[in-house]
């Protein structure tokens, strides 16, 4: 009944709202994305003296909200880039009885947030003009899918196509999956796993989006954008390398490089957002000499949306 009384839920918001060849598998082989020429580098200006660690972007009633994956930080912002930074404000506090959050997706629509909670495989969503969290009751075993064992590699984003109700989730590695699930009915498949299932150590997910039947994936550890058409399964991809490391160097200091640290996404309709989780870490001279400030704020890159994609 609780499970009937959710899905009613999500179905009534909804009611409220009323291609191209596969490319080889190199990422060194395909079109680069570029950067915007004026301001592409967004850096927070300043968060109350602590670390923010940005992992979840959307763009919902014209106004663009940010998640960070700390355990205590249990808000939804408001992002201003009005600047050649951004700042951030206090949007929605989140109120659960889970003593701690582990945000990495977001996705919205007029009326909904939806958000990822990595650190225990769960989907919540919470009204706009509300703080009360509460759980997607997915039932995956019903469902035939055992997701395995979570070692910080669970549910890092989500997608969602308001039109057909379906909600995209991926985990993140070891191996990286997408699941669609029916809003409608509470079915969960995995549509892509021949295309896109991957065991290798070097592939994985860190976002997506959904946009017009095709599914953005971004890639963190390959350095790319994949575009999935919904009904074809073929895929298209941008790679954003040279732009996250100009000349083989890095952004911010780490002694884990091969890992990337992209992790957020956005879309508009001339543009394509990447933010980065840097971990805490301070920037190097790299990106100092790009006009990044010298401390351990993230940063938001920001690329022309090529016509094609």
């Amino acid at each position: 009944m609780k499970n009937s009384l959710i899905l009613l839920l999500i179905l009534v918001s909804f009611a409220c709202n009323s291609e191209t060849q596969q490319q080889a598998e190199s990422t060194d082989s395909l079109p680069e994305l570029t950067l915007i020429k004026t301001n592409p580098y967004k850096q927070l200006d300043s968060f109350e003296g602590k670390r923010f660690d940005l992992s979840g972007l959307v763009y919902s009633n014209e106004k663009l909200f940010v998640v960070a994956d700390k355990k205590w930080d249990r808000f939804i912002y408001q992002i201003d880039t009005t600047t050649t930074e951004f700042s951030i404000t206090k949007n929605i506090e989140l109120c659960s009885n889970r003593k701690h959050l582990d945000l990495e997706g977001i996705d919205a629509n007029d009326s909904l947030f939806f958000v990822s909670d990595e650190g225990k495989n769960k989907i919540f969503f919470v009204h706009k003009n509300s703080c009360e969290l509460t759980m997607l009751d997915l039932d995956w075993e019903k469902n035939g899918i055992d997701l395995g064992k979570n070692d910080n590699d669970g549910f890092e984003g989500l997608a969602l196509d308001s039109e057909n109700q379906i909600l995209y989730i991926v985990k993140e590695r070891s191996p990286r999956r997408l699941f669609a699930v029916d809003l409608k009915t509470g079915t969960i498949t995995e549509p892509f796993k021949n295309i896109l299932f991957s065991d290798k150590k070097n592939q994985d997910f860190a976002d997506c989006k959904y946009e017009n039947g095709f599914l953005y994936l971004l890639e963190r550890r390959q350095r790319r954008l994949l575009r999935l058409d919904i009904a074809s399964g073929n895929t298209y991809s941008y790679s954003y390398k040279n732009s996250i490391n100009p000349n083989g160097k890095q952004l911010y200091q780490t002694n884990k490089p091969q890992y990337g640290i992209a992790e957020a996404l956005l879309l508009t309709d001339t543009q394509i957002w990447i933010g980065l989780d840097n971990n805490g870490n301070n920037t190097t001279k790299t990106a100092q000499a790009l006009g990044f400030k010298d401390n351990n704020h993230p940063v938001i890159i920001c690329f022309e949306r090529p016509a094609d994609f």
